[in-house]
């Protein structure tokens, strides 16, 4: 599970600070790049890191096992690519995070946090985390891809949805949010810009940053 990556973060940035305290002691430590406080629980930058269903039986990946098809979003902290696993075809939604937009402990908290939730909830309202990995500059989430879109734009193109639609995406919400809740954790950016449309026309929540 999802929670899995999160725990071996926290392990490795243990293991990363007691060696730094280590090296400190003794005077012997190499120089390294600085670390972005806050942040110890990603561990080390390594070119691969674990995902998770349906991309677990492939091993280890990096941002170079997927070939980048186009930009669907961009935040204050990074940009949601448009991906497609390369050795499975598997099309994703990639969320990038500059690490130099999360430097401080708040934002690195913030990050571990939506990490830590996505992998806490399982919902068919709510999208599904599938993995993460990091390089050197930036955190990648591997997200579910809903290709439908957000209720805003739909409502800014198609005008007000029907008292039908409506009543149905405002149960699905609920019901999304009532499951987050369940599970320890409150959502804080409800918008219709982070309700994503599926193709059958379900929506699913997003956007626990």
């Amino acid at each position: 599970e999802m929670v899995e990556v999160v725990m071996a973060w926290e392990e490795e940035g243990m293991a990363a600070a007691d060696e730094k305290a280590d090296d400190d002691e003794t005077g012997s430590g190499t120089s390294s790049s600085p670390t972005i406080r806050g942040l110890e629980a990603l561990g080390t930058p390594k070119r691969s890191s674990r995902v998770h269903p349906p991309l677990a039986s492939l091993g280890k990946v990096s941002i170079s096992d997927f070939a980048v098809m186009g930009k669907l979003g961009e935040g204050g902290y990074g940009t949601v690519l448009l991906g497609k696993h390369k050795l499975s075809s598997s099309v994703v939604a990639l969320k990038m995070l500059t690490k130099d937009a999360i430097s401080s402990d708040v934002h690195a908290e913030r990050v571990l946090g939506e990490a830590e939730a996505l992998s806490e909830v399982s919902h068919p309202f709510i999208v599904s985390m599938l993995g993460a990995f990091q390089d050197e500059l930036h955190v990648f989430f591997v997200l579910e891809f809903v290709g439908g879109g957000d209720v805003y734009h739909r409502i800014e193109q198609y005008g007000r949805l029907g008292l039908s639609s409506g009543t149905t995406l405002l149960a699905e919400v609920a019901l999304a949010l009532a499951h987050v809740h369940q599970r320890g954790y409150m959502y804080r950016d409800l918008k219709s810009e982070n309700v994503l449309i599926c193709a059958d026309g379900h929506v699913k929540l997003a956007d626990f940053g």
